[in-house]
């Protein structure tokens, strides 16, 4: 289980919301998800998503029934 604060891994944040790790791959491509950091100068270098993106990107994504 990740930590609640810091950096999550694709893996890890796929877990956490129950997606593939490729649905997160199709969104980076896209434009859409949680915003993310690539670690390194390379287009290869480490995905990883910041805590606080994520939550905002809940909150900004969360459908409201009634």
């Amino acid at each position: 289980m990740p930590e609640q604060r810091g950096a999550l891994s694709p893996g890890e944040l796929a877990e956490m919301l129950g997606l593939h790790v490729g649905t997160l791959e199709n969104w980076r491509r896209e434009g859409v998800g949680p915003s993310f950091i690539r670690m390194g100068q390379t287009p290869r270098g480490r995905v990883r998503y910041l805590r606080e993106d994520v939550d905002a990107w809940i909150a900004a994504n969360k459908s409201v029934t009634s």
